[in-house]
């Protein structure tokens, strides 16, 4: 019995320890941590991982709809038309363009980041087998893939959209509205769109107030795709059943959209963003939260980035599978490498390329394209 005591207490050590050299925090974390509540250590380890140290990153906006006077409206919706305008041009032009999207938790170094959310991970479950045993109910990272979060702030990545395709992935989040549907009364400030000392190019930023769990018909839904505050409940609900989720807001902060267009009006970079901050409704007297509040009020738990840039308003010629601009036989060359398995098949590469329609890129649509090459046969898009 002395063994396994001594052996625990040097467990929990050593847990401590790590936990010192991971992150600083309060001895009110420490607390949180070791009270054997799975969800205030959910809501503690967020709030070390999350919050910055040297406080607050952003600036809080009204959350009630600010009213403007007649000549502050007529302004916002002068810039509002312009922006919808030259945004529009995407929806119906259709340019190819690269779509490059970061989200997760808020964090500036990836890889220190990650290393960090991995070491509190193992540690978060070292203690819940300490507290639990094999009834140990927290895994910090199941809790966050259920979020959509899979890392610190990572860069999912970024995707090539084509000439001359649907562009419908660039919509609300209600699947129905462009980015280009926004409205003189949902900008908040009142920032100019200006011209570029170093080039020919306009600016502008325009940023949206705060919001408290805005849903598909708000203004946010115009131009973010908006964080799951189902799924942040469910997990909630997981964890601790009796816990009243209803006291939890989601505010989302910081919440802006920005782009730069050429003097005819062609879009050549904009980008969206916002955080989400979990706050409480101490409102709400009849539920007792105040253990909950140093774990859980203005912790940043979600950040979204979302960049459009590269827009091609040339349109790409089909039989161009290189897209350099004119169909050679490079491109006949190319389709009979993918023909072979020399080469892997991108989608634009069959967008583009496949000549006789039958959904694939074979030594068919390579002699097509040879011929195309060398002016003996015209090619006809049979998917136009």
């Amino acid at each position: 019995m002395k063994k396994r005591i001594k052996k625990t207490m040097a467990g929990l050590l050593a847990v401590l320890l790590s936990l010192t050299l991971t992150v600083s925090t309060s001895a009110a974390g420490f607390t949180d941590i070791l009270s054997g509540d799975p969800l205030r250590m959910f809501f503690a380890i967020l709030n070390m991982i999350t919050t910055e140290s040297d406080g607050k990153d952003y600036v809080e906006r009204p959350l009630e709809q600010v009213e403007y006077t007649e000549e502050q409206l007529t302004q916002r919706n002068a810039i509002a038309e312009l922006i919808n305008h030259d945004l529009n041009r995407i929806k119906t032009e259709k340019p190819s363009f690269t779509k490059s999207v970061q989200r997760g938790l808020p964090g500036t170094n990836a890889d220190q980041a990650m290393s960090i959310i991995d070491r509190i991970s193992s540690i978060a479950g070292s203690i819940g087998d300490l507290l639990w045993g094999d009834k140990n109910p927290f895994d910090v990272d199941t809790i966050l893939s259920s979020l959509g979060i899979t890392s610190f702030f990572s860069d999912i990545g970024s995707s090539n959209h084509l000439s001359g395709m649907d562009c419908n992935d660039i919509v609300s989040v209600s699947g129905a509205n462009f980015v280009s549907a926004i409205e003189g009364k949902d900008i908040y400030n009142n920032n100019p769109i200006t011209k570029s000392r170093y080039d020919d190019s306009y600016t502008f930023k325009i940023y949206l107030q705060d919001a408290i769990n805005p849903d598909e018909n708000s203004a946010h839904a115009k131009v973010f795709d908006l964080f799951s505050d189902v799924q942040l409940y469910q997990t909630i609900a997981s964890l601790a059943p009796d816990f009243d989720s209803d006291i939890i807001r989601i505010r989302y902060v910081d919440c802006y959209l920005e782009g730069r267009v050429d003097e005819d009006g062609n879009i050549l970079e904009y980008t969206t963003h916002y955080k989400c901050i979990l706050q409480i409704d101490t409102s709400e007297g009849a539920y007792d939260i105040n253990q909950y509040i140093d774990s859980i009020n203005n912790t940043e738990i979600y950040e979204s980035e979302v960049t459009y840039s590269n827009f091609n308003w040339t349109p790409r010629q089909f039989g161009d599978l290189n897209n350099d601009g004119r169909i050679s036989t490079a491109d006949a060359r190319y389709a009979l490498q993918i023909a072979v398995g020399l080469e892997e098949v991108q989608e634009d590469t069959i967008a583009f390329g496949d000549a006789n329609g039958d959904g694939n890129l074979t030594s068919a649509d390579a002699r097509l394209l040879l011929r195309a090459a060398t002016g003996l046969e015209t090619l006809v898009n049979p998917n136009a």
